[in-house]
């Protein structure tokens, strides 16, 4: 069973908890140490290796996120995950793809998670309940 990140001092980490400026929260945040491996939670291929945040940032600049192309032409990103896999590997359920990257000295206080969401195929970015896509795959949380 996966944990979702409750509350903390600095949010929820529910799909669509209140962000500042208005924002909705747009992933799951699961809970997780620092350096233990993240999963795939479905077969597809690396499509990205990114930043979340400007790489300059002296604070946040290292941490990074990896995005899998599923068959359904879903974009899932993994995110604060020092990624074990590099852009076109094929991946399959259950594979390690990364190792998750410490928050709390960039936010003292939040409970260790790494961020999954869940982004439908089109332009922009058309956010998806992570939790839909997993409740069909058969994970529990």
């Amino acid at each position: 069973m996966i944990k979702v990140r409750t509350t903390d001092i600095h949010g929820a980490g529910h799909y669509g908890a209140p962000r500042g400026g208005g924002r909705k929260h747009s992933g799951i945040d699961f809970v997780i140490h620092k350096n233990e491996a993240i999963t795939a939670f479905e077969d597809g291929t690396v499509s990205k290796i990114g930043f979340p945040y400007n790489p300059n940032d002296a604070k946040k600049g290292h941490l990074r996120y990896i995005e899998i192309t599923v068959a359904s032409g879903d974009r899932q990103r993994y995110f604060y995950a020092d990624a074990f896999v590099v852009v076109g590997d094929d991946v399959e359920r259950g594979d390690i793809i990364g190792y998750a990257q410490g928050l709390n000295d960039i936010y003292p206080g939040i409970t260790e998670h790494y961020h999954f969401e869940v982004m439908k195929p089109g332009k922009g970015k058309r956010f998806h309940d992570p939790a839909d896509v997993l409740k069909e795959l058969g994970y529990e949380f």
